[in-house]
């Protein structure tokens, strides 16, 4: 989603036609696309946060847990640096103007929060498959009596 976000700038163009629409002023040094770009992607952080509450409960294992969470903290960072450094970026350059150093800097530490965040959840995700896949061994491995259920 975020490959696919960069490319074709989805929350730029979505978040100007929803401040478009909804005739949102200019407050507080952000521009009316701003607070279009927030919305949509706060729309897009409850649409991935109610999927991950979904399948928790759906599955109760603890590598499940330990996924979601991670995952939850990986979703945040992304808020973090993806939303709220990008609007600080914004506030800075529209009140006192950035130098370009400066404006390099704000880009470095958005786009590196970002990578990171996303690269936690692919680390995590694999490790979690490790561990399943380890899970899944260890019961195929064991003899057949002790893995059939009593009825």
């Amino acid at each position: 989603m975020l490959l696919l976000d960069d490319k074709i700038s989805i929350h730029e163009r979505l978040g100007l036609k929803l401040s478009e629409w909804l005739a949102i002023p200019p407050i507080y040094s952000l521009r009316p696309i701003d607070y279009g770009e927030m919305m949509v992607y706060s729309l897009w952080g409850i649409i991935m946060l109610s999927m991950l509450l979904l399948t928790t409960r759906s599955d109760q294992t603890a590598v499940t847990r330990q996924l979601s969470q991670g995952l939850v903290l990986s979703i945040l960072g992304l808020a973090f640096f993806g939303g709220f450094i990008d609007m600080l970026h914004i506030v800075a350059e529209q009140s006192v103007g950035l130098s370009t150093n400066m404006d390099s800097v704000f880009g470095a530490i958005e786009d590196g929060g970002e990578m990171v965040a996303v690269s936690f959840a692919l680390w995590l995700t694999y490790y979690a498959c490790l561990q399943i896949s380890k899970e899944k061994y260890a019961r195929d491995r064991l003899p057949k009596i002790l893995t059939t259920k009593i009825r």
